[in-house]
């Protein structure tokens, strides 16, 4: 299972966290994995400063961390990107799960 964790500071999200495999599908031809890999792969693209954010990316995990104030672009990319996840998740409630942390 894919599992996302979106830590919010106010209104504003301050990091996203990616980990895990949906399984559902062979490797390479798992819709869901491929989903998710395709919408933060969009998103990064199109960050408008990617100095003000700490990201890492790896084979299963991505990581993005505001290290800085966000940009107005930047806060409507991000919360489309948890928008296409949670559309996601609608669909594939048994391959991703995503939780929402207010601090």
């Amino acid at each position: 299972m894919i599992k996302v964790v979106v830590i919010y500071k106010g209104d504003s999200v301050t990091s996203i966290d990616v980990k895990g495999h949906a399984l559902s599908g062979d490797e390479g031809k798992d819709l869901v994995c491929a989903g998710v890999s395709s919408v933060i792969t969009g998103c990064l693209n199109s960050l408008d400063d990617s100095s003000k954010f700490d990201i890492s990316l790896d084979k299963g995990q991505a990581h993005i961390e505001c290290i800085s104030p966000l940009s107005e672009r930047n806060e409507i990319v991000l919360e489309t990107l948890i928008t296409s996840l949670k559309t996601i998740e609608e669909s594939y409630p048994d391959n991703i799960r995503i939780e929402i942390e207010r601090k």
